[in-house]
């Protein structure tokens, strides 16, 4: 029996055939919590309740369609905030490309943040028409600003915690 208390009430933590149980027993006593537990867990051994199976999470890719499908109907009205989302995106998925969202470590996330800051932002307006020239821009070209990162940072952490919140994953390593 693993009772421990959150606030003013008991939750349950144990593991059932290899897969892990935390859930809160909505009870204010400890007696009452064990009780609950024992019976969920005789519940789990009858099959009369079944722990839900966790969905598959999708690839960086996919996750990134259906973000901005998701943003361009919930931004209709803030065309700016869509914008700055998909523009966002486009760095990541270079980066992430076809890797599983559950597989992203908080390492992950610094490795693109050093990638990311160590690339070159495109002058407005200056296109080289000769070799000379382009040799000539790249002194010219600035570091990308933290700013920058932050953004496409703050989207990323957006997309996965959208995944969280529909239990598709369990945590965020942006956050």
């Amino acid at each position: 029996m693993a009772l421990y208390k959150r606030g003013k009430v008991w939750w349950m933590n144990f593991w059932f055939d290899g897969q892990h149980v935390q859930k809160t027993t909505r009870c204010k006593s400890k007696r009452d919590a064990g009780t609950v537990e024992r019976a969920y867990q005789t519940q789990l051994a009858m099959g009369e309740v079944g722990i839900e199976p966790k969905k598959k999470a999708p690839t960086f890719k996919n996750a990134i369609l259906d973000f901005i499908a998701w943003s361009k109907v919930e931004h209709a009205t803030k065309p700016n905030t869509y914008i700055r989302y998909e523009t966002s995106t486009v760095p990541l998925l270079r980066f992430f490309k076809d890797v599983r969202l559950d597989q992203i470590t908080s390492n992950d996330v610094e490795k693109y943040k050093v990638w990311r800051s160590q690339q070159y932002c495109k002058p407005r307006g200056i296109k080289p028409k000769f070799p000379i020239q382009a040799k000539k821009q790249r002194s010219e070209e600035k570091l990308l600003a933290p700013a920058t990162v932050n953004r496409e940072l703050a989207c990323l952490k957006k997309i996965i915690n959208r995944l969280v919140k529909e239990d598709v994953l369990s945590s965020n390593p942006v956050s």
